[in-house]
């Protein structure tokens, strides 16, 4: 789960329109407008800020990007109604300016921003609130681990709660933990963790829907690749876990678990293909998988898309001219042509 090298972000501003958020060393970080697929403006937000930005959808219905400047500062801009405005929300008084490791939540009308400080190696969290009024409030270390190589995180939300998914390395390989945040009480639900791998996969996709989380992963054994599904539920005050292997190949290149529908979908491309299955339910697995596009000489990239308060993962084709969500052209033309043999 690598978060620090993204530099692209889609949102869902209207149904036919997206706002695609991007970072270009060039130019700073920008958006550019595309209705029905077409690209139709562009706009400079900040040139001189670091890569790594977050977006975080407001219940106000305005989107909110924070970045941090070249300065160490963090700045909050708040796009609402069609207008920008701005807003220095954190000064880092770093005497050895440094790019930081962070991501934001919202609930009950608080801002969250959670960061690590990637440049001294601490592997600690600490998360800031801020009011309504977007003031300074308090701060938590919510996290310290000793003993560890590495520490990288990322938030989800479901519109319903919000988690925040943990990849620590240590001398005995690589951990990912799963973590509930409670506005109320961020300490409390933050000692409360799910063990969902503690093996090495080479690409992961996490989808929490009302009280279990769907995680499906990209793992390699021999050269050999699989996707394998799994799923932790909350039941008599105790988690519980199942597991299925979808499929196998040699050159499978990544997957995506995302809600269509009602269904729960995996996604995955191999040679040259997008491949897709559906959940049956948790005892039964999958359907059998099959072949939803040919995508070779197609340039395809998995990215995150905020549609409403909900954070999902999507395939995207884009050009010059255009750009396509992939995953909605196949339920577009096919929902209805998929086989409901069991695995």
């Amino acid at each position: 789960m690598e978060n620090k090298k993204n530099s692209y972000y889609l949102v869902r501003y209207k149904p036919n329109i997206l706002l695609k958020f991007s970072y270009k060393e060039s130019i700073g970080i920008y958006y550019e407008l595309i209705k029905d697929g077409k690209r139709l403006e562009g706009k400079i937000i900040h040139k001189s800020a670091f890569r790594h930005f977050n977006i975080v959808y407001s219940k106000d219905s305005s989107i909110n990007l924070i970045c941090q400047d070249i300065c160490g500062d963090i700045i909050l801009y708040k796009f609402r109604k069609g207008k920008w405005s701005f807003k220095a929300l954190l000064y880092m008084k770093y005497n050895k300016i440094s790019p930081i490791n962070f991501y934001s939540y919202e609930d009950n009308q608080e801002l969250r921003f959670l960061y690590s400080d990637i440049d001294y190696r601490k592997c600690e969290i600490i998360s800031v609130n801020f009011n309504k009024y977007l003031e300074y409030d308090f701060t938590n270390v919510i996290l310290r681990e000793k003993n560890i190589n590495s520490l990288d995180y990322r938030i989800f939300s479901n519109g319903e709660n919000n988690f925040i998914l943990i990849s620590t390395k240590d001398f005995s390989g690589e951990n990912l933990i799963l973590r509930k945040l409670d506005i109320e009480d961020e300490m409390k639900d933050l000692k409360k963790e799910i063990m969902v791998e503690n093996c090495e996969y080479k690409d992961m996709s996490f989808l929490p829907i009302d009280q279990k989380c769907h995680f499906l992963f990209l793992k390699e054994y021999d050269k050999l690749r699989t996707i394998n599904y799994k799923v932790f539920y909350y039941k008599d005050k105790k988690y519980y876990s199942n597991e299925f292997e979808l499929f196998k190949g040699i050159d499978i290149k990544s997957c995506i678990l995302i809600e269509e529908r009602g269904l729960i979908f995996a996604f995955w491309i191999c040679d040259n293909n997008l491949y897709g299955a559906f959940l049956i339910d948790e005892e039964k697995g999958f359907s059998r998988p099959i072949i939803y596009k040919n995508i070779k000489g197609k340039n395809i990239e998995k990215i995150y898309l905020y549609n409403g308060e909900k954070t999902m993962e999507t395939y995207v084709l884009e050009d010059a001219l255009e750009l396509r969500l992939i995953i909605e052209e196949v339920f577009e033309e096919r929902f209805f042509n998929i086989t409901t043999n069991y695995i």
